[in-house]
């Protein structure tokens, strides 16, 4: 281990994607080889690495409640119903990453000088979790096909790690075999950590519920990567549709058109039901001259209807 100023200790090792998964384990043990090759060594990878962007966190929780794959620094999720800021605080950083012909991806990993850094220091220098690395990319799990990665976040140090180096592997099954929270909780104290503090961590380390520090990062990246993407088609969808509303011959309410783009409640689908039933009730014969009616000046003006669907209707005079 090597330190310098804002790290407790940096660390080296070495897994094999194809021979040191867990034994026991649902998530993706097949990788394309040539796509975490070059994952490794392109140059927005390097980059994120150099620039010190490849952070991570005491487990995977905070990825998960945000549903991203490369959280903020303060972030809203939703506890009990109700939105709560957290401060989202870094445990460890990635310095080096690559991958070799035969699927042997080394990695550097600095503890940080955070709570977090010093609990996850503390589980490592206990024997106990490893690292699990958060990947953006396909995952080719039930599908017949090897996983495909196409981003790297950063590693987070979990509970149950998926890959586990050959050197730690008798150590690491033992340490999940004999969990001592006792001392887990007792070094994370002499880490620096304060009684209250540690007791959280290390509670939420230990909790046999916690099942997301399990989790592969290639299905939780995919996970987001979806979440991320029915969003960008929702505001797509929200644009689309306030063109047309902006050019329908119909007057529409802004709670109709709020039900028509996002169609999520019971209330939702009355209101279009209402809206769809007026259509059959309207005479487009009535529509003012801008909309295609001939204007002639040989006949008086009289009172004209453009429909509100669903509602009332608005009528105003003009000439035929």
């Amino acid at each position: 281990m090597t330190n310098k100023v804002g790290v407790l200790a940096s660390v080296t090792e070495t897994f094999n994607v194809f021979n040191d998964g867990r034994q026991f384990n649902t998530a993706p043990q097949s990788y394309v080889l040539s796509a975490l090759k070059k994952l490794a060594s392109c140059a927005k990878t390097q980059e994120r690495i150099k620039l010190g962007e490849a952070i991570g966190f005491y487990g995977h929780t905070i990825r998960e409640e945000t549903k991203k794959l490369k959280p903020r620094e303060k972030e809203w999720i939703v506890v009990d119903g109700k939105a709560v800021e957290v401060r989202v605080e870094p445990a460890i950083r990635c310095t080096h990453f690559e991958c070799d012909e035969v699927g042997n991806v080394t990695h550097t990993e600095e503890f940080l000088d955070t709570d977090d850094g010093k609990a996850a220091l503390a589980a490592y220098k206990a024997k106990n979790g490893g690292f699990s690395w958060a990947l953006g990319g396909t995952d080719g799990t039930g599908k017949g096909f090897a996983s495909v990665a196409r981003e790297l976040a950063g590693f987070d140090y979990v509970f149950n790690p998926n890959f586990i180096p050959t050197d730690r592997r008798d150590v690491l099954l033992a340490s999940q075999q004999d969990n001592d929270n006792a001392l887990l909780l007792a070094s994370v104290v002499e880490a620096g950590v304060e009684q209250e503090k540690a007791e959280q961590l290390v509670s939420l380390y230990a909790n046999p519920d916690f099942k997301e520090a399990s989790i592969d990062g290639l299905i939780l990246a995919e996970m987001i990567e979806k979440n991320e993407s029915l969003q960008k088609a929702q505001a797509q969808r929200e644009m689309l549709l306030a063109q047309v509303f902006d050019e329908c011959p119909y007057i529409l309410s802004d709670e109709q058109k709020h039900s028509l783009i996002h169609m999520s409640t019971q209330h939702d689908a009355e209101i279009a039901a209402s809206i769809f039933a007026s259509m059959g009730e309207d005479n487009f014969a009535e529509l003012p001259a801008e909309f295609n009616q001939p204007a002639s000046t040989s006949q008086p003006s009289k009172p004209l209807v453009v429909p509100r669907l669903g509602g009332n209707r608005y009528s105003f005079t003009a000439d035929r």
